[in-house]
């Protein structure tokens, strides 16, 4: 008997641990029609949107994983198309007033059955459901998370689950991406006051102190929130109020020091200043934080060397060359790209890639009215077109 502890014990300690899973690709639950489609749509957003802030774990699009709405997938075939390590799948089944999400997580390489789980609750309850499913996957990914990670990915969106209702109705068609849904979703928004849907809508349409004062009433319903300090720096960029943006972004920082996206901000907002010396180390930051020290060290060498533009040049060329990589896998909207050519003076690939991004109903179309970065197209009768294609005002 002692030996068999003793081997069993001497495997535990001396097999290799399981690898981590490293790029998921979430498929549209299936189950939702009608009136009730808005749910399982919504839920997957929500999925995605959660999973994504996953430290190191690429999260297909909802452009790319959307393709395949409504048909009979083989993950094995997903896997290959979308060149992801795990797919998942899942259906939703509507009782009454509960609502039950079953889900299944695949190895992708070889069909490889990983975890299954059936969640049922009352449909007031869905926000905390979406965020337990959320925690589940990133365990199963075999993801080392922190206690902070994890605490995070468990945490609802909102208590309130009839603003959380009400947000997912909004967004629903708000993506669809027309003028008369566009109108519909911020109704849907503005009603228990569904204050960070309201706000996007708000942003997209240029009521930029509107947005701004939606976002903060959504901060100030939870102030330690990482991720609302963000939204609201990036409201605050948007209504070109930069000083302020920088300020919500550094309260992000402050929180969580690694974090990409409001370092990615701050570099934007002092690039917008004009504030050259700060705008190049913020870039190198950003860089280096997102994983390319090298990219970053070219940056400042090309700076000292030859100057500010040509140093933000070679940045967006480089970045549009990864972009354009990524972009073939599914993994970066068009949206982006468009935004790259804009800054890099290219005006009719922009374009072209900004209707790739309304093709795909892209919901980074909703700042095309507020973005800077295409502040040199505003003129071009073929972008004020689109804007009204869109549905902004």
């Amino acid at each position: 008997m002692d030996l068999v502890l003793l081997v069993a014990a001497s495997l535990y300690w001396f097999l290799p641990a399981p690898t981590p899973i490293r790029s998921i690709a979430i498929l549209p639950l299936r189950g939702g029609s009608g009136d009730i489609e808005y749910l399982t749509d919504g839920l997957t957003d929500s999925l995605i949107d959660s999973v994504s802030r996953l430290p190191n774990v690429k999260v297909i699009s909802r452009t790319s994983v959307f393709h395949y709405k409504g048909q009979e997938v083989d993950p094995h075939r997903v896997g290959q198309e979308l060149d992801v390590g795990a797919v998942l799948t899942g259906q939703v089944a509507f009782h009454g007033d509960s609502v039950s999400v079953s889900v299944e997580l695949v190895k992708a390489s070889d069909n490889t059955h990983l975890w299954d789980k059936q969640y049922t609750r009352k449909l007031s309850a869905v926000a905390a459901m979406q965020s337990e499913i959320s925690q589940e996957i990133g365990d199963h990914l075999r993801l080392h998370l922190s206690g902070a990670q994890r605490r995070r990915l468990g945490t609802p969106p909102t208590e309130d689950s009839e603003a959380y209702r009400l947000f997912l109705q909004g967004m629903y068609y708000i993506l669809e991406l027309t003028p008369e849904a566009l109108e519909t979703g911020r109704q849907y928004c503005e009603e228990v006051q569904a204050h960070r849907g309201y706000s996007i809508c708000l942003r997209a349409m240029g009521r930029a102190d509107e947005a701004v004062a939606a976002d903060k009433e959504a901060s100030e319903l939870d102030p330690r929130s990482v991720e609302g300090a963000t939204s609201l720096g990036w409201t605050f960029y948007y209504a070109h109020r930069y000083p302020e943006a920088i300020g919500e972004f550094q309260t992000s920082l402050a929180m969580n020091p690694n974090l990409p996206g409001p370092q990615q901000g701050i570099a934007f907002s002092y690039l917008q200043r004009g504030m050259e010396k700060e705008t190049i180390e913020a870039f190198q930051k950003f860089i280096t934080t997102s994983g390319n020290a090298e990219l970053a060290s070219e940056m400042g060498q090309a700076y000292a060397r030859s100057g500010f533009r040509m140093a933000m040049r070679k940045f967006w060329q480089t970045a549009l060359d990864i972009d354009l990589e990524s972009a073939r896998r599914g993994e970066t909207s068009p949206f982006i790209i468009a935004g790259l050519y804009s800054l890099l003076g290219n005006k009719e690939q922009a374009l072209s890639w900004l209707e790739k991004a309304y093709t795909d109903h892209s919901s980074k179309m909703l700042d095309l009215k507020v973005d800077p970065d295409f502040d040199n197209l505003r003129e071009d009768p073929r972008f004020v077109e689109l804007v009204q294609r869109v549905g902004l005002p």
